[in-house]
């Protein structure tokens, strides 16, 4: 989905998540933490809709055994609840690894916001005029891993077809999955080689590039940064 938000120029988006990581770090108050979270949470929801119902609910026991863990190594605090080992598990310590816990929740909400907000295209509008070889590279990146998950499905698919797909035995999916991998290493090396064809064919590198932005910094963008 997208909002008003996602819609505004990359410069807005990227400043806001990035303060908004830095502070739910940095600012270790439990009313902070709770407002980053409630933030997080909302808008995450927002982003996803109904989708995102299946990660809130598998981050709470992640905030649960974060919160647990924190006074099994961090033992001070004057209200002792019990103890272990002859070790205190307090109170206080209890209640900094909630904060703590919620913190890490926060901070893995707003990275998920920002993949969703922060598209490559906005990546490299923003940075290809400052970092143009990091930012091709890192676009080129973040593209793999779903593109060699789309080819890997291709190819065990095809090969299912063809009567070369795992049997019920271990050693028959194991020998199916070698021959995926080893055609979609085949694949990725040849895509490789076109790729960088393509690039010296349309003379990458040749001379000072230039960047083509599709948004402009309004006064908008600027009143709401």
């Amino acid at each position: 989905m997208s909002d008003a938000f996602a819609r505004r120029h990359g410069a807005v988006n990227f400043i806001f998540f990035a303060l908004a990581v830095v502070l739910t770090v940095v600012l270790m108050h439990p009313v902070y933490q709770a407002v980053s979270l409630g933030c997080a949470v909302l808008y995450y929801a927002l982003l996803r809709g109904r989708k995102s119902v299946g990660v809130l609910l598998g981050l709470v026991p992640v905030w649960a055994v974060l919160s647990a863990v924190n006074p099994l190594f961090d033992t001070m605090g004057q209200t002792v609840l019990f103890t272990y080992w002859g070790r205190p598990y307090t109170y206080e310590a209890l209640s900094y690894g909630m904060v703590l816990a919620a913190m890490c929740v926060a901070v893995i909400l707003w990275c998920l916001c920002y993949g969703i907000v922060m598209t490559a295209d906005k990546f490299t509008a923003l940075f290809a005029p400052l970092l143009p070889a990091l930012s091709l590279l890192l676009v080129m990146i973040f593209r793999l891993v779903p593109s060699y998950g789309r080819k890997a499905r291709q190819i065990g698919g095809a090969r299912k077809c063809i009567g070369l797909g795992g049997g019920n035995g271990k050693k028959s999916r194991l020998k199916s999955g070698m021959g995926t991998l080893s055609a979609l290493t085949t694949w990725a090396l040849e895509g490789s080689i076109v790729t960088a064809d393509s690039m010296r064919a349309r003379g990458y590198g040749t001379a000072k590039r230039t960047s083509f932005q599709i948004s402009r910094f309004t006064a908008a963008d600027g009143v709401l940064l």
